[in-house]
């Protein structure tokens, strides 16, 4: 009887060292998928504030022009319309975006230089 629950105690801890190994393997296999996430997520970060960058530039260039045209027109002769438009300053953090402030500006008393 003694011998009989030896074996079985062996066989036992047999059974637990492979639940174990396999746990091992499954833990591994999650660390690998977690760390190949976390590096997608980093692109996709990098990838959008590249983009919102671009974004802020094209808007800051087509401003620029709509100025520059904005003071040709009144070079031309005086223009009773006059154009306005408000910038808005957004703070852009990881959680989310900001309204930091607004401010109007005439594109008619605006000098480019």
């Amino acid at each position: 009887m003694f011998f009989l629950w030896v074996v079985q105690l062996r066989e036992a801890e047999r059974q637990l060292q492979l639940q174990c190994s396999d746990m091992d393997v499954r833990v591994k296999e999650q660390e690998r998928i977690i760390g190949e996430l976390g590096r997608g997520l980093q692109q996709s970060e990098i990838k959008a504030e590249r983009k919102l960058m671009e974004q802020q530039r094209d808007y800051e260039q087509k401003i620029h022009f709509l100025l520059h045209k904005a003071n040709e027109s009144d070079v031309d002769g005086p223009n009773d319309s006059r154009i306005q438009y408000v910038s808005l300053r957004y703070d852009v953090t990881n959680d989310g975006c900001n309204l930091v402030g607004s401010q109007k500006y005439d594109f008619a008393t605006i000098s480019l230089f």
